[in-house]
């Protein structure tokens, strides 16, 4: 791998192979005595890292991050945009190391130009511990890490964009970043009403599989900025962002609830306006004490704060027409405000025997709510009113602190073998006051001390482990013991009551990574844990303010105890390209919290208890070349859940097959880049209750392309058809999608372009989706963008020194 050496610093390669002996931190920067000169590939490997070179995957001076990872073998982006790796969704992303710290990556993926991408480098991501001790835990997260030019130094490249269009919608999208050898600024900012983040994508503008329901107004300010002075002992990285978001949703959804020998059919009209404002400030301080010591600091604030009122119309019967037809007419307001904060304090040692290391932690949060809410609700029978409306107002206050402090010794017992010891304790505390007031004749309100309450809930959980790791030139491998104790108590003050329930639970740890060579490896690991109810569980207070839908906490529910297979195969040939990978898990949960379904006349009383689940998926994903051009991707995912419900005291077994597979072609040349794709979908479920089967199956051909044209214009452009079967009555669809895009580039003015799109232009948006619960189906359909036009000026700039 070739790295240019620039002022006697040099961005350090991102390394996280926890089977080495000396592990690698994420850095910026670091500077180097000497260093190596190696012939460049399109991609190799390092460790557990893979390297892709920016240059050999496009040719557009107008792609971006998002373009090029879509050729990258190994490396599968959706239609929406969702990047996954070897079956796992990537959430994060980081740039030279450190985490861009945005609220959604297609900010950072849709905006950052790739001609100013030296390196693409996708990793396992471990915990801050294992990272310092190379003691892996679990399968780990899968990162994307963007590595600059080190040309850009020194100097501002960014670009600016708007447009407008028909239908009154409009995007504006600007990226900013300054670098040079101490200072790193990332800006991101955009403003659009057209339900997709980036201004980019011509293909998924309004597209195959809009990111939002229903119309979205979204306007974000994001800056991350990291200072890390070559020769310094501190380095101080964080973000600062502004996010407001308005969502209009209105929505017809058809439901069936299974019961003992009939079935409950419910159809809803629904209308929903939502905002949503954030405000977030992080920081994060790195002291490097000396060679072998690292103190950090890592302070966060935020606040939120949430409008959104909802209207609906419900009317439901029982198949079998007992009791006739009800019908329910429904309005609720809500205003929350949650201001919170965090202090994480971290030490990590790394002693002069090597292998030997201790990190200590202590994480602090706070959060706060207060909820203002307004429901009324009117119930019919028959078409005659019944009863008086449902009409109240609630004033809620929640507090929570939530500290949990982490311990991890590592000894090496010789150059292969290390044994780590850990613990760690978390506290939890919250107090949670909720007052109901029925309004009366005139300014009058009655309290309602059915619905009110005053809960106080505190848990400890305290988990310690012994681990022992084999370290060989192949394998990787470690086999270890841990125990978790819980221990809870909720107390509800007006009732004078306090239920408390613990739970001790002893466990293995196991995984093992071999490399079979330096294209393939296999691994598997095992782990197990212990999860706590919520609060909003455990409540005993009944919740009315869904006046056909209402909930009853069980102050009885046992913590979740699970246990996680994962075995995974992964294969990838650095000199054609080609790449395999499988993957298949299973979880097995003991008092899996599920809801137990009581339905009395027009009324469902629903209860969270405890019962046994599991759950089996696979993803298989193979791709490679045929000719330099072309490469063809075969996948397949499919998965069975197995859970229990108890309905009308019945209890039920609920399984759900999934099966998906993908058959998709990708042409890469200098006039035209793009990609044919195919994907079956079948999801069938099963169950005592449910009549038959119930199977949903969807067939979608889609196709997208870039055409390069003479005087520097692009065409570019996609088509979708969905064929859709087996949803309820008047809701199997098919729809065929076209977008169409052309953008021209003038070289007598550098940097500017000009772009006109159309989405929809048939105008047939999908806006179908199934949602299957513990006992009960239910499709919905939404508003939708639609088609229209949108014209729009891109401008690039840049300055070094």
């Amino acid at each position: 791998m070739l790295q240019r050496l620039l002022s006697g610093f040099i961005f350090l390669l991102l390394s996280l192979d926890v089977s080495a002996q000396t592990p690698h931190l994420l850095t910026d920067t670091v500077q180097l005595e000497e260093f190596v000169i190696v012939s460049r590939k399109a991609i190799s490997r390092k460790g557990d890292t893979t390297i892709y070179v920016a240059d050999s995957f496009y040719n557009d001076a107008s792609a971006v991050t998002e373009d090029i990872l879509k050729k990258m073998p190994g490396i599968d982006v959706s239609s929406s945009g969702k990047i996954s790796v070897q079956g796992k969704d990537v959430t994060r992303i980081f740039v030279n190391g450190t985490e861009m710290e945005v609220n959604d990556i297609r900010s950072i993926t849709q905006n950052l130009p790739a001609e100013i991408i030296d390196k693409i480098e996708v990793t396992d991501l471990y915990p801050e511990q294992s990272r310092l001790s190379g003691i892996r835990e679990g399968p780990g997260e899968k990162i994307i890490n963007v590595r600059m030019k080190e040309d850009i130094d020194g100097g501002v490249y960014g670009r600016v964009s708007g447009g407008a269009g028909t239908h009154s919608r409009y995007a504006g999208n600007n990226f900013l970043n300054y670098m040079n050898s101490r200072l790193r600024i990332t800006s991101t900012g955009y403003i659009t009403n057209t339900n997709n983040t980036g201004l980019n994508d011509d293909n998924d503008a309004g597209g195959q599989n809009p990111p939002n329901q229903g119309l979205v107004v979204q306007k974000d300010i994001n800056t991350n900025y990291v200072y890390n002075n070559p020769g310094s002992k501190l380095k101080v990285s964080g973000a600062i962002e502004v996010l407001s978001k308005q969502k209009t949703l209105d929505e017809v959804a058809e439901r069936r609830t299974f019961l003992p020998g009939d079935t409950y059919f419910q159809h809803r009209n629904g209308s929903q306006r939502n905002t949503n404002d954030l405000y977030k400030l992080n920081t994060r301080l790195e002291y490097q004490a000396d060679p072998s010591t690292t103190l950090v600091m890592a302070l966060n604030a935020n606040y939120t704060r949430t409008e959104g009122s909802q209207n609906s119309v419900d009317s439901n019967y029982y198949g079998s027409g007992a009791g006739g037809r009800f019908s329910r007419l429904g309005d609720a307001r809500t205003i929350r405000n949650t201001p919170g904060a965090s202090l994480l304090l971290s030490y990590m040692k790394r002693f002069a025997t090597p292998g030997r290391t201790l990190f200590v932690s202590l994480d602090n949060r706070f959060q706060s709510s207060n909820i203002d809410g307004y429901s009324n609700n009117t119930s019919f029978s028959n078409g005659v009113q019944s009863g008086d409306p449902n009409n109240n107002t609630t004033d809620q206050h929640t507090r929570e602190r939530n500290t949990t402090f982490s311990l991890q010794y590592t000894e090496p017992l010789g150059d292969k073998h290390r044994l780590a010891f850990d613990y760690s304790m978390q506290l939890f505390s919250s107090k949670d006051h909720k007052d109901v007031f029925t309004p009366q004749t005139g300014d009058q309100s009655l309290f309602d001390s059915l619905q009110s309450y005053i809960t106080e809930y505190n848990y400890q959980q305290h988990t310690a482990g012994i681990k022992y790791q084999l370290s060989l030139k192949n394998l990787t491998a470690g086999i270890g013991f841990r125990s978790q104790f819980f221990s809870g108590s909720n107390r509800n003050i007006y009732e004078a009551s306090t239920i408390r329930n613990n739970k001790t639970s002893y466990m293995p740890v196991v995984n093992a990574r071999y490399r079979l060579s330096n294209k393939d490896e296999l691994d598997f690991s095992y782990s197990g844990n212990m999860q706590p109810p919520d609060i909003s569980m455990l409540r005993t207070a009944p919740n009315y303010q869904d006046s056909l839908n209402i909930f009853i906490g069980n102050p009885d529910l046992k913590p979740e105890v699970q246990n996680n297979f994962a075995l995974s195969y992964n294969r990838l040939n650095p000199k054609t390209g080609a790449s395999i990978w499988a993957t298949v898990t299973y979880n097995q949960t003991a008092n899996r919290i599920v809801n137990k379904i009581t339905l009395i006349g027009n009324k469902q009383y629903t209860q969270p208890v405890n019962v046994d689940g599991s759950s089996l998926a696979t993803s298989i994903s193979f791709s490679r070349n045929i000719t330099k051009p072309l490469r063809i991707m075969l996948a397949l995912q499919a998965g069975m859940t197995d859970n229990a419900n108890i309905t009308n005291d019945v209890q039920q077994t609920v399984r759900v097959y999934n099966l998906r597979p993908t058959l998709r072609a990708n042409l890469t040349t200098t006039l035209l880049e793009g990609q044919v794709a195919y994907t079956y979908g079948m999801s069938r479920t099963e169950s005592q209750l449910m009549y038959g089967n119930n199977n949903i199956n969807t067939h979608l051909l889609s196709t997208d392309f870039k055409l390069h044209l003479p005087a520097y214009i692009t065409l570019s452009g996609s088509v979708a058809y969905s064929a859709n079967q087996g949803y309820s009555d008047g809701l199997d669809r098919n729809f065929v999608l076209i977008g169409a895009g052309v953008n021209k580039e003038f070289k007598k003015i550098p940097g500017l372009f000009l772009k006109a799109q159309v989405a929809d232009l048939l105008n047939s948006e999908p806006n179908i989706q199934r949602t299957i619960g513990d006992n009960y189906i239910e499709d919905r359909t939404y508003n939708r963008l639609g088609r229209y036009f949108l014209f729009s000026i891109m401008y690039r700039y840049k300055y070094f020194h």
